[in-house]
């Protein structure tokens, strides 16, 4: 449970910190999360995860040492 609340305050911390992330993931993250059926909205946030795994790596790391507290 602790590890969840993490997760959210981490997620939070990352879509206030608007300068960081790129509008292209925030779109792609926004069409993740409307309710389309079939598999587009879940390739969508796996394809805004994978971006954001690969070449904002250090950006998470802020955003997961931040939630910690």
């Amino acid at each position: 449970m602790a590890w969840l609340r993490r997760v959210v305050r981490a997620s939070k911390f990352l879509f206030t910190v608007r300068a960081a992330l790129p509008k292209y993931i925030a779109i792609l993250i926004a069409l993740g999360l409307l309710p389309i059926p079939g598999p587009v909205d879940e390739l969508a946030l796996v394809a805004a995860l994978a971006v954001l795994v690969l070449r904002h790596r250090p950006l998470l790391r802020v955003c997961w040492s931040e939630a910690r507290w």
